[in-house]
């Protein structure tokens, strides 16, 4: 019976094969697309759990508190410590303080290569995470100071074949010793690990500086409990702690300041975002959004296939009358048309998994994700798509099934139809599903769209183009020769300006600064940014109020700052900034290392990205430099000069890579998540609407079919080509409508939830919902117009023979 009902479904396919064609790609592209979904979402899900005692691993943050809040994901370098000698419910401790966003530059013999994600962890890293060891003693390997540990392909575009052990490599001009290598850790980390650095291999001075002041925060701190920790208790334990230790060291050196501590487990830091100076992190509301993006696109291949199943309803009536009046009841009929569903659903999820196949690279370079079609048929992944399956085969038929199998055989056998005419309201509340979701993805494309679009065009305060930023190694031979290359640009007509400074393109540092208020020196933390003379001509700021760092003043340096037009009215100072006091490098008694007054005011920029509000800033003058050179290119095409400028550091550091960046690009760094959800909901938001496309296809087809008799009396009374087309379309373009009317409101929640996590957001444009239902429109009308083109060339007389 079952392979009679096999070969009866594989008969009916083959033979409707353009709605057949139609079903099997619709719900191929709702199931790769769901597919696509679930590995990021499940991806997303995963981090860091691998390790092995991943339950009873966290976090430690904190809140400080200078006349103004910082939620800091950094900590400071002796919480760890203590909180291990204080606490007994926590075995261990790991810090790590990481080498800047250009990484590190690590070199063995004549190979030089810059190494990102370097960092200096404690000996105690291999005791709280779970990093295979492949080579080399792990228990040991970070103890002693300079040594170094080196993942597999960090090994290996270093040493080869060669055994690293016991290789020196340098950090900078720094000799260190390898003494492990380890397994690349999955993409699926939080921290991210080419090269770990024993922190022991700081001097003595470091660790007595950042041991003795509680506020200077730096490292990422995670903590290995015992057993799985009771965040509220612990967190409220801290409070405690902080009394005991971080007070009595803020009143020593006459510090009115707060330190509050808190814990996230380790598998759900990831989502953790929020924090300053933190990793790049994911954003639950994606997975929220793309999950419901999985089941909104699932649900209109579901119903793409029952209005085509209907729309063949009086084809397949003939069949169901005959298969009755020969004894078939009506479970066997249902049992018919599941196995056809389910043959169908088969044939179309082996079709989606060549779709995921083809396009899993670029959903990869969308997403920043690493995946592979092996994902799908491990652990619940495997388990969805076997979900998916069974669900859309029973889901989109089990409707058309319970409707075809009802016919009444005598009815159908004398070629009288059940009254079927018209759209029904299944079927009206089936298109008007599709068209809510359609809707609904069109005008959230078009939202997002103006929101990223807001972002890129919105004024920062200064001049993103023309701006390159070349990393100068720590290298003395190559920093000696830094200066007379600066000079040689400054002379040539190509170059507007150099500055010694690394532009602000993400994190800039902070600083705790006493701030003259009220003729009182008051503690607050600031952002600040050291800086040369040239960084306001190269990064394109206007100097409103006083003069610039000059280096011929010597007492600039430390007496000479440089505040926005924010800080001044954030200040109260208004417009008398000039002259008013600052200080950092605080010492006990209103004593500072750096004590001097304010010299100018900039405009206001944005030094972070558009997530974050406009902040107090100050300037510090840094003469000597940084370890960057930005150059302000004159307007026109530079390509002759990049050319040269690279043929000039390969004489000035040919053991050194060339490692440059634009200014523009790098800004367009800080949106990396936000450009890969548009671009995502943009893909299936085009499935979604190609989808939902095919279904009204079938159920325009499913109309004419059932009202051709009505049709031919029309054309024979003298209806014009537009007045056919309205009466077959008026109830989908009602439903239409109304969908629409509908989304409004949702979406604009949804819009605004997700714009809370920007500072600024693109003003309400009433014109993006109104394009959505004109988008949907068009898209409606043309889906639909080869059916109006085929009324308009069909045979009234024909229509009126019809039954």
């Amino acid at each position: 019976m079952q392979s009679n009902f096999l070969k009866i479904s594989l008969r009916k396919i083959t033979r409707n094969k353009i709605y057949s064609l139609i079903s099997v790609i619709g719900l191929a592209l709702g199931i790769s697309s769901c597919l696509f979904i679930s590995m990021y979402v499940t991806d997303e899900l995963s981090y860091d759990s691998y390790h092995e005692k991943a339950d009873r691993i966290v976090r430690l943050t904190n809140v400080l508190d200078f006349n103004g809040a910082s939620n800091t994901a950094l900590t400071n370098l002796p919480s760890g410590p203590t909180i291990l000698d204080e606490f007994p419910e926590v075995e261990n401790f790991v810090r790590f303080r990481g080498t800047g966003r250009a990484g590190a530059e690590l070199s063995y013999q004549d190979k030089v290569l810059n190494i990102s994600n370097t960092w200096f962890t404690d000996s105690t890293v291999f005791e709280v995470f779970s990093y295979e060891i492949l080579n080399g003693d792990g228990e040991n390997a970070l103890k002693a100071p300079k040594s170094i540990v080196l993942t597999k392909s960090t090994a290996d575009q270093f040493f080869g074949e060669e055994d690293p052990i016991g290789a020196e490599m340098k950090i900078n001009n720094t000799l260190l010793t390898v003494t492990a290598v380890i397994a690349d850790p999955p993409d699926n980390s939080e921290i991210s690990i080419n090269a770990l650095i024993s922190l022991n291999s700081f001097p003595p001075q470091f660790h007595q500086t950042h041991n003795q002041d509680w506020f200077r925060i730096g490292f990422y701190t995670f903590l290995l409990f015992k057993d799985t920790p009771d965040i509220a208790d612990f967190e409220e334990k801290m409070i405690a702690f902080e009394e005991k230790y971080v007070q009595p060291w803020a009143e020593a050196n006459q510090i009115e300041a707060g330190l509050k501590y808190f814990i996230t487990p380790l598998k759900e830091v990831h989502f953790d975002s929020g924090k300053e100076y933190d990793l790049p992190k994911g954003n639950l509301n994606y997975i929220y959004i793309f999950s419901l993006l999985a089941v909104f696109i699932l649900l209109i291949a579901c119903i793409n296939y029952i209005n085509i199943s209907l729309a063949q309803s009086s084809k397949r009536a003939k069949e169901v009358g005959v298969r009755k009046t020969l004894g078939a009841n009506k479970m066997e009929l249902v049992n018919s048309f599941l196995a056809e569903s389910l043959m169908l659903t088969l044939i179309a999820t082996l079709i989606a998994l060549v779709f995921v196949e083809l396009w899993l690279g670029t959903f990869n370079n969308v997403t920043g994700k690493a995946l592979t079609t092996a994902a799908i048929f491990s652990g619940s992944n495997l388990l969805i798509l076997l979900g998916i399956v069974l669900l859309v085969g029973i889901l989109a038929s089990s409707y058309p099934a319970l409707v075809l199998s009802s016919f009444n055989p005598t009815q159908v056998l004398k070629g009288t139809l059940p009254k079927m005419s018209g759209v029904g309201s299944v079927r009206k509340m089936l298109i008007f599903l599709q068209f809510l979701f359609s809707i609904f993805m069109i005008t959230g494309t078009l939202l997002i769209n103006e929101q990223m679009e807001f972002m890129r065009s919105m004024n920062l305060g200064f001049d993103r183009e023309n701006v390159m930023s070349i990393q100068i190694p720590a290298d003395t031979s190559v920093s000696r020769q830094a200066p007379p290359w600066v000079e040689e640009l400054r002379n040539d007509n190509r170059v507007e300006s150099v500055s010694l400074t690394s532009m602000p393109t993400g994190n800039v540092g902070q600083l705790m600064f006493r701030v003259e208020k009220d003729s009182l020196l008051v503690e607050q933390t600031l952002s600040f940014l050291f800086v040369d003379e040239h960084f306001i001509e190269v990064l394109g700021l206007d100097l409103l109020k006083g003069r610039n760092f000059d280096k011929s003043i010597s007492t600039d340096r430390q007496q000479a700052f440089i505040i926005n037009q924010y800080a001044a009215n954030a200040f109260g100072w208004d417009e008398e900034a000039l002259g008013k006091r600052l200080q950092w490098g605080l010492m006990p008694n209103n004593q500072a290392a750096n004590d001097g007054v304010v010299v100018g005011v900039v405009n206001d920029f944005h030094f972070q990205s558009l997530h974050n509000p406009l902040e107090p800033m100050v300037l510090c003058f840094n003469p000597n430099g940084s370890n960057t050179m930005s150059i302000r290119f004159a307007k026109g095409d530079y390509t002759d000069l990049m050319g040269e400028l690279e043929s000039r550091w390969n004489e000035i550091a040919p053991k050194h890579p060339f490692n440059f960046s634009f200014l523009d690009e790098a800004l367009d760094q800080r949106y990396v998540q936000e450009r890969a959800m548009n671009q995502i909901f943009n893909y299936f938001s085009f499935i979604a609407i190609l989808i939902a496309s095919l279904g009204l296809f079938a159920l325009v087809s499913f109309s004419i079919q059932s009202r051709i008799k009505e049709i031919g009396v029309r054309k024979v009374l003298g209806a014009s080509l537009g007045q056919l087309a309205w009466v077959l379309l008026k109830d989908f373009f009602l439903l239409l409508v109304f969908a629409f009317i509908l989304t409004i409101p949702v979406n604009f929640y949804l819009n605004n939830r997700w714009l809370e996590s920007f500072a600024y957001d693109a003003p309400l444009n009433i014109l993006n919902y109104a394009n959505a239902l004109f988008i949907s429109l068009v898209l409606a009308l043309l889906t639909v117009s080869y059916h109006i083109f085929r009324v308009s060339k069909s045979d009234p007389v024909e229509a009126l023979r019809y039954e």
